[in-house]
């Protein structure tokens, strides 16, 4: 069944169609903010570049197959490149040139280099790859971590720090500078975090 409306007329009531439904010119549905426009379907295109497919948003191309999980708003360029705003268990984050594939694993897009940043129960990080293979499994390197104790990582995600100590660690080698929330000393060392009580080892053989 094809349900066709030309040019402006106008046609007040329900309109039901199994199959094909189009309209050529302007076309409201729904005259009040509190209508309801349902689609029964999996996938939805608006000529110019949006798509909507599976719960995910594609702007200028057709969206990534996310997993389940997940939730994601593509943008993508005319150099075959995306962006995107995403979501996934119970984190957030933006990712460039990849998304979150239905095996659980952070996919490339396109192949180039990539990045992630993502926040979740408090924990902010930052993640690089450089490049691979169009749909293969992502191999982060962690760049950056501030946890959820304030404390900052390089490269690494920071020891488990605990006040009155705030930390900047470097490294694997728990390399760190390290100030007192109620003292105005500073300390400098190597391989070793407060962990309430005492200082311990951050790596064992060192």
């Amino acid at each position: 069944m094809t349900v066709t409306i030309n040019g402006t007329t106008g046609y007040t009531g329900p309109i039901g169609a199994i199959g094909d439904l189009s309209t050529t010119g302007n076309t409201t549905l729904g005259d009040a903010s509190g209508d309801t426009l349902t689609i029964n379907g999996n996938t939805a295109s608006i000529p110019n570049g949006l798509n909507f497919t599976n719960g995910n948003i594609g702007v200028g191309a057709t969206p990534s197959t996310w997993n389940s999980n997940g939730r994601g708003i593509q943008l993508f360029n005319s150099a075959n490149r995306v962006s995107a705003f995403a979501t996934w268990y119970g984190a957030i984050g933006v990712l460039n040139d990849a998304y979150y594939g239905t095996d659980n694993n952070f996919k490339y897009y396109s192949g180039g280099a990539v990045s992630l940043y993502q926040q979740s129960a408090g924990v902010h990080t930052w993640q690089s790859a450089g490049s691979g293979t169009a749909g293969s499994t992502i191999t982060w390197a962690n760049s950056m971590t501030f946890d959820a104790s304030g404390n900052l990582g390089l490269g690494v995600t920071p020891s488990a720090w605990v006040s009155p100590f705030k930390a900047i660690q470097l490294g694997t080698y728990g390399q760190y500078i390290a100030g007192q929330t109620n003292s105005p000393d500073l300390k400098v060392g190597s391989n070793q975090y407060y962990n309430g009580t005492n200082f311990v080892y951050s790596v064992s053989g060192f």
